[in-house]
């Protein structure tokens, strides 16, 4: 996720805040606008990884699978494939077929500004635009080392800068269209993951002529695909604006569920046609209380609860019984995120061999202090890389180099340091420039200088500071990170060095030993031996202070009773399209907000 993923969203909000309203009322057509709480970086599937980004992309670029709405645990079923694939008996072979009959948008790209039929050949021209140098894709991980003739195919169009569309023309061994209809692919050793890395933003198709009119850098604002929605403004600090698709195909909501999905009326709309709404706003809101004032109003959906309004709006844990009265719902739940103090290991005074001040700078740290202070108690103290809802979770009861200001001096003098002299200034990088992220940088400045560490606050917009850690320009900042599926291998990979920046590796981390575990842990399928190699391997990051771990983010998520089938989940980056709007509650329940 990205999202996260590369995962961002301000602290205020929740990872999938979205928001339902309109410039006036309108009480005779199902329309939403999703608040979110930055610009979206990029809407090129091969570029979107965080948050912001891949809340808007899957609405319209779809890929081969997705996970079941209404089904938890969560599990993978066709989306653009035509069913789940057909797998070699080595796991190294992998056959999937499409859905014949779906068609691209409209567009001008397309002959005659009309949008042909969707092939085998559209899904390997995106997945090889993920390796074209200048830009600078995020997303390569999902192929490298594991499809045959990747990282050569990847070599061929570095050197070759000048023949790009020459040889995109060619595949990589690994990677065939058997016909129209049918994909192959071929990997080096079994990996484990590869349907829910096909299920990501990385893997949606791209249709040649879309680049061929607008170029590989004219995907960024722009987005031409098969799914329900289509682009129809993107003006950048302001809004994105989506509308139904005329020419997606026949879809429908779920009609099978879980226990907890039947409990709260999420199959109500079974068997119906998707989208069940047909007009998207996004508001690019960076601030909490603009955001929360139009929730009370009835103008926003759904929203998350500001750290300044949570003891009004929240009692003993659950909702306010006046907010309650209004029609509005409360959605708790922990997600599969993790927050953490990352130092660039590439950097000469917080890298390389300094564990001791990065030690030093994790036990300054007081992490109760901080959920409580910015989070309301909305978090739970990270002691693993995998969070506890994701399998793999090493049950460690513990956080290593929690806060401990005395030990915190004692390693700063170690580290050559003595109650900090002779120490630089540390750059420290905000993701977003809310006031919420800079009461956090503040609290984060002075909890340091009360050991003797100075650092300095860099404030920038959420899609710079992306630009910084794609770059790895970064010296000490926040990391996150949200599922992009729920496996273990999806947290411990963020280490793993052949990931380094602009991978996803944003600490530049490299231990030859980690690697070797990691490259074990992930062709395993879950196991009482994974388990244990994952604490190691976690372990191993730990002893090099490579991250300072934080918090798993608990949720609590507000929604209006007029918006259906609200369920959100950071893993299921297309959940808006199976949202509703019951438009006869809405009639009697916003008038009285």
């Amino acid at each position: 996720m990205r999202v996260l993923k590369l995962f961002f969203i301000s602290l205020c909000f929740i990872s999938t805040l979205t928001a339902c309203t309109g410039n006036k009322d309108d009480f005779t057509k199902k329309s939403l606008t999703l608040a979110l709480g930055d610009d979206a970086k990029s809407l090129d599937p091969a570029i979107a990884y965080d948050t912001v980004s891949l809340t808007v992309v899957p609405l319209a670029m779809e890929s081969l699978f997705q996970y079941k709405y209404t089904k938890t645990p969560l599990e993978l079923e066709p989306l653009l494939a035509e069913a789940m694939p057909t797998i070699s008996a080595d796991k190294k072979t992998y056959t999937i077929k499409i859905k014949k009959g779906v068609m691209w948008q409209d567009d001008a790209a397309f002959t005659n500004g009309k949008g042909r039929e969707l092939k085998a050949n559209d899904f390997l021209y995106g997945w090889k635009r993920l390796l074209i140098p200048e830009i600078q894709s995020p997303g390569t991980w999902i192929f490298d080392d594991k499809v045959v003739g990747w990282n050569e195919y990847r070599k061929k169009l570095s050197d070759n800068r000048t023949k790009l569309e020459e040889i995109l023309a060619e595949n990589p061994e690994g990677l065939k269209a058997v016909d129209d209809y049918t994909i192959q692919i071929k990997l080096i050793k079994p990996y484990p993951q590869l349907l829910n890395a096909l299920a990501m933003g990385f893997g949606a198709p791209v249709a040649k002529e879309v680049t061929d009119k607008y170029g590989h850098q004219g995907l960024t604002e722009r987005m031409v695909g098969t799914g329900p929605y289509i682009l129809k403004t993107f003006v950048k600090g302001s809004r994105i604006e989506l509308g139904k698709n005329p020419n997606f195909r026949k879809d429908f909501y779920p009609t099978e569920g879980d226990d907890e999905a039947k409990a709260e009326g999420l199959l109500a709309s079974a068997g119906k046609e998707l989208p069940l709404v047909s007009d998207i706003t996004f508001l690019i809101i960076k601030e909490s209380q603009p955001a929360w004032l139009q929730f009370l109003k009835g103008n926003l959906d759904a929203a998350g609860i500001p750290k300044d309004n949570f003891d009004s709006a929240i009692k003993d844990k659950e909702l306010d019984p006046s907010l309650a009265a209004k029609g509005i719902n409360l959605r708790k739940g922990e997600e599969a995120v993790i927050w953490y103090l990352n130092f660039n290991m590439k950097d000469k005074i917080v890298g390389g061999n300094n564990i001791d001040l990065r030690r030093a700078i994790s036990m300054a740290i007081n992490r109760e202090e901080f959920i409580e202070k910015f989070l309301n108690g909305r978090g739970v103290k990270a002691t693993s890389i995998v969070p506890r809802v994701i399998n793999g979770f090493s049950g460690r009861t513990e956080t290593v180099n929690d806060y401990n200001p005395e030990e915190s001096k004692k390693l700063l003098a170690k580290a050559g340091y003595p109650e900090g002299k002779g120490l630089p200034v540390i750059k420290y990088d905000l993701r977003g420039a809310s006031s919420t992220s800079r009461q956090q940088a503040e609290w984060m400045q002075k909890s340091l200088s009360e050991v003797g560490i100075k650092i300095e606050v860099v404030a920038n917009t959420f899609p710079a500071y992306l630009e910084k850690e794609k770059n790895g320009h970064l010296q000490f900042f926040m990391g996150g990170w949200s599922a992009d599926y729920p496996d273990a291998e999806n947290f411990l990979f963020l280490l793993y060095s052949k990931n380094e920046a602009p991978g996803p590796n944003a600490t530049i981390y490299k231990n030859p030993a980690y690697d070797k575990l990691y490259e074990k842990i992930a062709i395993m399928t879950p196991s009482k031996e994974r388990s244990q190699l994952i604490k190691e391997a976690e372990d191993i990051v730990f002893k090099d202070a490579a991250w300072g771990m934080m918090w798993y983010p608990l949720t609590f998520a507000l929604r209006h009773g007029w918006l259906q089938n609200y369920r959100p989940n950071s893993q299921i980056l297309n959940d808006i399209k199976y949202y509703d709007v019951d438009l006869e509650k809405k009639k009697v329940l916003k008038p009285s907000l």
